[in-house]
């Protein structure tokens, strides 16, 4: 019974030693293993080292270029923000002369059109007494105007009655015509033609002159003159009217001047 207890202690102890060897020679592996992926990882560390080295190098030359190229935008940025605010100056001046032209020009403008308006005014307030006057004178052309209708119509009466008396005189005149053929009523009219123009004259019957008068001529002849006009002194003119119808239709056919 001693025996199998002890065998037992002893197989225990074996494998708690066993058990602790196991675990010693596992535990200096696995720092065996530790250093080596220390290394392992040392190496590699030194290798990302030197890479981020050159990385650093590279990157510092590319600063070092974007610095530079940095520095000639900035210069070129001045420069062009230099020209941009000239260029906004030449604007604003050439903006604000035109402002002032416009408003010059403007104004300029105002006062030729109040000029306009003012001369206007004038011209209409001079105008408003013609106007008037042309309003009468309207007025007055057109009573004239109805007054010529008026008076046209009269003249067209008086026309178409002067036509008839010149159809009339037509006739007369054709009928004196045909009377002054016979020799005896051309001798009365004659003698009608006589007497109107001495009294036309202011000469009087009886007293300047005097008609179908008998009278002893100096040869001891009777003669009867048509009219005998007296003159101072106790002279007279005897006249015989003759009416010669040739010439009467000569001078019938002489123009009017």
């Amino acid at each position: 019974m001693f025996d199998e207890v002890l065998d037992v202690v002893i197989v225990a102890v074996v494998a708690l030693l066993g058990l602790a060897a196991g675990f010693a020679l596992g535990k200096m592996r696995g720092q065996a293993s530790a250093r080596m992926a220390k290394a392992s990882e040392v190496d590699a560390l030194r290798g990302s080292c030197e890479a981020m080295k050159d990385d650093n190098a590279r990157l510092a030359a590319q600063v070092a270029q974007a610095k530079a190229q940095s520095e000639g935008l900035l210069q070129q940025l001045s420069f062009a923000k230099s020209q941009l605010a000239q260029a906004q100056q030449a604007e604003q001046v050439r903006v604000q002369r035109e402002r002032e032209r416009a408003e010059a020009d403007g104004l300029r403008r105002r006062e030729e059109q109040e000029k306009a308006l003012t001369e206007q005014g004038k011209v209409l307030s001079a105008l408003a007494p013609l106007q008037k006057n042309l309003d009468e004178l309207q007025q007055k052309v057109s009573n004239i105007e109805e007054g010529r209708k008026h008076e046209m119509g009269v003249l067209g009466e008086q026309l178409k009655g002067l036509g008839e008396q010149q159809a009339r005189l037509g006739r007369e005149t054709s009928s004196l015509s045909a009377a002054l053929r016979n020799n005896k009523v051309r001798g009365a009219w004659g003698e009608a033609q006589l007497r109107n123009i001495v009294e036309s004259a202011g000469l009087l019957e009886h007293v300047d002159f005097d008609t179908q008068v008998v009278m002893t001529g100096v040869d001891g002849k009777t003669l009867r003159p048509d009219m005998i006009v007296h003159l101072p002194g106790g002279k007279t003119i005897p006249i015989d009217a003759k009416v010669p119808y040739a010439d009467y239709q000569r001078a019938c056919m002489i123009p009017e001047t």
